[in-house]
């Protein structure tokens, strides 16, 4: 049996990044994330986030590519939000997605990072730009229109 180790952090931004995923509902939304990843065989090591945008650390399954895993959570939870009429706001997500490879090593730290979203951003005010600035910046990858989100 063959053994895998394929750790991404996650970003998915609503359409204009607008506010939402309300407090009240975010929950069942992270549950029904799992329940998707589960039925792909991936595996969510931990999910948060706030009314614009949500993390999601996951192990993937070798037969997931990760636009695939991306995409069906995406398409899914985009049909199911709408259904549940839990986040009446919801148009759908935005159209990029952001993700990071991850070291095994780095999993505490990512873990800390994605369960403090709320505190970092309502208390720190620190925008979805200026976080994912410093994603990019922090991989090493440019800055430029193709790796910001567009305007929509």
């Amino acid at each position: 049996m063959s053994a895998t180790c394929s750790l991404f952090h996650i970003v998915i931004n609503t359409k204009y990044r607008q506010p939402t995923i309300d407090d009240e509902h975010c929950e069942d939304l992270y549950r029904y994330i799992v329940s998707i990843s589960k039925e792909m065989k991936c595996n969510i090591l931990y999910i948060n986030g706030i009314n614009n945008h949500v993390h999601i650390f996951v192990n993937l399954h070798p037969t997931i590519a990760l636009s695939n895993y991306v995409k069906l959570i995406k398409q899914n939870s985009n049909v199911w939000m709408k259904k549940s009429n839990l986040f009446p706001k919801f148009e759908s997500w935005g159209e990029r997605y952001y993700a990071f490879s991850c070291s095994y090593k780095s999993k505490p730290r990512i873990i800390e990072y994605i369960h403090n979203q709320k505190v970092h951003h309502y208390s720190q005010r620190k925008s979805f730009m200026d976080e994912l600035k410093s994603f990019l910046q922090g991989h090493d990858i440019e800055i430029n229109q193709w790796t910001l989100p567009p305007s929509e």
